[in-house]
């Protein structure tokens, strides 16, 4: 089913990483409809949909402006595997033909830089096996967020083919606040897709537990604080619809903006930023 959700909200954003436009009067517009859908789904427990424009308060690149359009979708049934395979076919779709996947996941992609994730779970232990090897700058204020981020932006994604589509899975919870929670590892049910040098979608097995969603949004906001950032408002009405009967669900989001200059830059025509 088709939805439609406000983008003016109390709360416009979860992730410490993510700042939201505050509106003057009162509110934030919407980073991702994420909250806002869950909602829905809370009361109409039902697959849903929409495409709808989201704002974040970053400088525009070539690949970024405050605004943009996103495509945002949810399964019912916790497991990622079909929505990785949704979300294939409707790449596949656009792109008029198979396309020659790879796929891997965070950890295995640490291990290449001999960084073994579920030994590092402590932030000095990550610091320190990062300065050993010599891979990122650091400096003691670090979050174990922002040593992975390092890492991860300066040593891995810039290593991907650009012309092979990459699905990437099994992300830290540390960054995946708003995911399900691998039982017995450090590692979440979350994957995301890139292609042409950029990240298209975000998706993952959504976390429907209400005491964890309170302590998340308390770990984002000590990280906020770190980096003396506004706070994100409590998101009330999400932690409403998780104790609602909210359902075991997957969802992804998908920025639509980048998939289709990912499709141009795929057909040979020199497009080198967004519009």
């Amino acid at each position: 089913m088709e939805v439609t959700t406000p983008c003016l909200v109390p709360a416009g954003a979860f992730e410490a990483s993510i700042d939201p436009l505050r509106v003057e009067g009162g509110g934030q517009l919407h980073t991702s409809p994420e909250m806002e859908m869950k909602v829905a789904l809370s009361l109409g427990q039902q697959p849903i949909y929409q495409i709808t424009p989201c704002f974040r308060d970053d400088p525009d690149s070539p690949v970024h402006r405050r605004e943009f359009t996103m495509l945002e979708f949810y399964r019912l049934g916790a497991a990622c595997e079909p929505l990785i395979a949704q979300t294939q076919a409707l790449f596949e779709t656009l792109h008029g033909s198979t396309l020659n996947w790879r796929r891997c996941s965070v950890n295995e992609l640490f291990l290449e830089l001999g960084l073994d994730l579920q030994k590092l779970e402590a932030t000095t232990d990550l610091r320190g096996a990062i300065e050993k090897r010599r891979l990122a700058s650091t400096h003691e204020s670090d979050s174990w967020s922002d040593l992975f981020f390092r890492v991860w932006l300066e040593k891995i994604e810039s290593s991907f083919d650009p012309a092979q589509p990459v699905i990437v899975e099994g992300y830290p919870t540390a960054v995946s606040p708003l995911t399900r929670h691998q039982p017995g590892s450090i590692f979440a049910d979350r994957f995301e897709i890139y292609w042409h040098g950029m990240e298209l979608c975000n998706g993952c097995s959504e976390l429907a537990d209400a005491e964890l969603l309170k302590a998340r949004w308390e770990i984002q906001n000590q990280d906020r604080a770190a980096r003396k950032a506004v706070p994100h408002p409590f998101p009330t009405r999400l932690l409403h619809a998780l104790t609602q009967g909210f359902p075991e669900c997957s969802g992804v989001a998908i920025g639509m903006d980048r998939l289709f200059l990912a499709l141009e830059r795929e057909k040979g025509h020199p497009g080198t930023a967004l519009l």
